[in-house]
């Protein structure tokens, strides 16, 4: 679940939380790296988790760190298995919005969801209209 006194989001990995001020290092000593299925670097570095649960929802996750190595954000999407390209689809992806835009309002109430460490969102990416969850940190 997401502590809005924080923003970390708590995985059911030995109840292990992803939360603002990681570092790259503490993450690959974590028990959450086990958990990576792959990496991409860009100028930020992306992980993405094999399907994780949180509460009882499963959800893809991708972690972001900066060029600092200090987690960014995080973006997650409810998803049953790992999607595939083949089978993705506009109206699909709509509806999920939907479910995360209620998923957040069941967890947090209405939006706006910004705080003092960050801000919450329910998107649809412009560049590969995917949807998902981001929490994205402010990092001073």
């Amino acid at each position: 679940m997401i502590d809005i006194n924080n923003g970390g989001l708590k995985l059911n990995i030995d109840s292990k939380t992803i939360r603002k001020g990681l570092t790259k290092n503490e993450f690959k000593e974590s028990v959450i790296f086990d958990e990576v299925l792959t990496i991409d670097e860009y100028g930020y570095t992306r992980y993405y988790l094999k399907l994780q649960k949180i509460g009882t929802v499963a959800f893809t996750v991708v972690i972001y760190f900066d060029k600092n190595d200090i987690i960014d954000s995080v973006s997650f999407s409810m998803q049953e298995t790992i999607p595939l390209w083949e089978n993705w689809s506009k109206d699909e992806e709509q509806k999920l919005k939907i479910k995360h835009d209620e998923w957040l309002a069941n967890c947090l109430g209405l939006p706006p969801y910004k705080y003092s460490w960050g801000t919450i969102e329910s998107v649809i990416d412009i560049h590969d209209n995917t949807s998902s969850i981001v929490i994205r940190y402010f990092n001073n």
